[in-house]
């Protein structure tokens, strides 16, 4: 069979390049969908690694998983604001390590601050894809909101309530409600019982209610009268 010398081959193929990029894409295509899904994510992360693809990330808590910031009970009750700074190492684990305060407008900040940071989760840090371990930095502000802040009894300054004594033959069980106003210096006037179960258990209650010490009501740090109600459940002395 005789060859047509006459024809001649198209321009796609006159120029070499082409040919060239048309093969790198096929190859290409070749390993993300054939080969890559193959891969474990560990050799897919150590292959990123190599060619710096990814972007360079600090370390974040993971506020979900981590323990609350709760405000001290001293400087709220005081009406006092403030911040408190803390650093920590976080491994390629997400776990933190030499935690330490950097600043705090309280003392009471920071230890509430350095806890929280201590005992948090974190997503570890990266470098161009690479989990890496790094520095994290806690800014942690404490506000009060501008409203009113309702009485609340000093536990650790006020007995207990006690079970009456009249029932302790009949081991019951019961609960009383009582009413108050609390007084600018933490004081409880006018209390009387809105509701018992039985009559010892609301004089009971009345009694711890007259005699408790309280923290008074605030709004923006200074004290105010305000009601106060407070709910008592009696069970008998085993």
């Amino acid at each position: 069979m005789a060859v047509d010398t006459t024809r001649t081959r198209p321009a796609f193929y006159r120029r070499p390049w082409v040919l060239t990029v048309v093969a790198l894409l096929g190859i290409g295509a070749l390993d993300y969908f054939v080969v890559w899904p193959l891969l474990s994510p560990r050799v897919q992360r150590q292959l990123l690694a190599l060619v710096h693809i990814g972007p360079s990330e600090e370390p974040h808590m993971i506020r979900a998983a981590s323990p609350p910031m709760i405000y001290p009970d001293k400087l709220r009750d005081a009406w006092i604001e403030g911040k408190a700074d803390v650093t920590c190492m976080v491994d390629v684990q997400g776990k933190p390590h030499d935690c330490k305060i950097v600043s705090a407008d309280q003392p009471e900040f920071g230890t509430e601050a350095l806890y929280v940071a201590s005992h948090a989760f974190y997503v570890p840090g990266t470098n161009h894809g690479r989990t890496v371990a790094s520095h994290y930095t806690l800014n942690a502000t404490f506000r009060l909101p501008h409203t009113i802040i309702p009485p609340h009894v000093m536990q650790d300054v006020s007995p207990p309530p006690k079970y009456p004594s009249a029932l302790n033959a009949t081991h019951a069980r019961g609960s009383a409600d009582v009413s108050c106003s609390i007084d600018e210096s933490g004081h409880a006037q006018d209390c009387h019982v809105t509701h018992a179960d039985r009559d010892e258990f609301g004089q009971a209650a009345l009694l711890y209610a007259t005699h408790a010490t309280y923290y008074p009501a605030h709004r923006e740090g200074k004290p105010l009268t305000q009601p106060y109600n407070m709910h008592l459940n009696f069970f008998p002395p085993r």
